[in-house]
């Protein structure tokens, strides 16, 4: 069994000069919804005798200088897992001289799964790529089973002295009966090489190898130079193991199970917004959000609002009695050396936990009389 849904959406829009004018007042919006829904009530994992992968192999790499000085707008999605739902959005505008409102939402749903594997082996690796790379990148790699992951970044740039706004949501849930069994299994996740060395921009990075986990990152960067004003808001919501009882919540069974998530010297002198986020647990919210706002001309309102909601309820993890014991690492070295800007880094091996992070810059610049 193995379901999955990975979608990735850009919008971008550039208005520069009088010809622009008609394309510059249209609203920019972005959306992606997912649903990946089984409806397979079976029996839990300890009362199951069966396996729907047994010694399998799953890699996905991006190694030798792959791109490497790549300038624009970038998505990478790798995954290995079964019945997930992999999601980025990005919008870009540029509009110097009328209002252009923008809008960004991803909402997924995960619920009413069964996997179960024994002695598989699943690597992403990245070693000696994207170095040097310009713009707006979203990468994200998953190991895992029953998980939501989504990446949501929204720019808006203009001159005009008319007020911008930036709104850009994320609604993720992973609920129902989500059940995930492993056994003698082996997860990796590795950045290094040298590899996003350099990085000049947005660039957010999400390395996953557990199971019935909700994963977000959402940025919003809005510009405005002899504005009224700047009005922002991002949102982001997660949500693991809402069912009524648990019994039939998100249950995770691990046996003698490896998961590691390697950062090796990579990211060094790095300008910009930085977003990464390592996990190797079971029943998780993680989520980060970041909101930039810069606006220079006049004394009017500046207003910027970040928001995270998050719940892990009916969830459990198990490790069985007498079983071989688990593995499970987060590493980084040589990371980060001669960064500058706003970097947000989360690694989390347990069960069961919301972690969060929410940065907000605002400036209001006026000009003098």
């Amino acid at each position: 069994m193995k379901n999955m849904l990975l979608m990735g959406a850009s919008v971008i829009v550039l208005t520069i000069g009088a010809a622009s004018t008609a394309a510059a007042q249209d609203a920019q919006s972005g959306r992606i919804d997912h649903i990946v829904i089984n409806n397979n009530n079976g029996p839990l994992p300890s009362d199951s005798v069966g396996y729907s992968d047994n010694q399998s192999t799953r890699a996905n790499g991006l190694n030798n200088g792959a791109f490497d000085g790549a300038v624009g707008v970038n998505h990478i999605q790798q995954n290995n897992g079964s019945n997930n739902a992999v999601s980025a959005s990005d919008g870009v505008a540029v509009n110097p001289r009328h209002a252009l409102g923008q809008s960004g939402r991803v909402n997924a749903r995960v619920g009413d799964n069964t996997t179960s594997d024994r002695g598989r082996s699943r690597v992403n690796d990245m070693s000696g790529s994207h170095r040097n790379i310009e713009g707006m990148f979203t990468v994200q790699q998953n190991n895992g089973d029953n998980n939501s992951i989504a990446g949501s970044n929204q720019v808006l740039v203009k001159t005009s002295n008319e007020a911008i706004s930036t709104r850009t949501t994320t609604d993720q849930s992973v609920e129902g009966l989500n059940d995930a069994h492993s056994t003698g299994s082996n997860r990796q996740n590795a950045i290094q090489g040298g590899s996003f060395n350099g990085v000049k921009g947005i660039l957010n990075l999400q390395q996953n190898n557990g199971d019935n986990n909700a994963m977000a990152q959402t940025n919003a960067v809005s510009v405005g130079v002899g504005v009224s004003g700047l009005d922002q808001r991002v949102v982001s919501n997660g949500r693991v193991g809402s069912a009524t009882a648990p019994a039939s919540g998100s249950s995770a069974y691990d046996q003698n199970v490896t998961r590691t998530n390697t950062l090796n010297n990579a990211f060094q002198n790095v300008t910009g917004i930085v977003g990464i986020q390592q996990n190797n647990g079971n029943n998780n919210v993680m989520a980060s959000t970041t909101a930039v706002g810069l606006s220079v001309g006049s004394l009017g309102t500046a207003a910027q609002s970040a928001a995270l909601e998050a719940t892990v309820s009916n969830a459990y993890a198990v490790q069985t009695v007498g079983a071989t014991p688990s593995t499970l690492s987060n590493t980084v070295g040589g990371v980060m050396t001669g960064a500058r800007g706003v970097m947000t880094l989360q690694q989390n091996n347990g069960n069961n936990n919301v972690m969060q992070s929410a940065v907000m810059v605002s400036a209001n610049i006026p000009t003098r009389p």
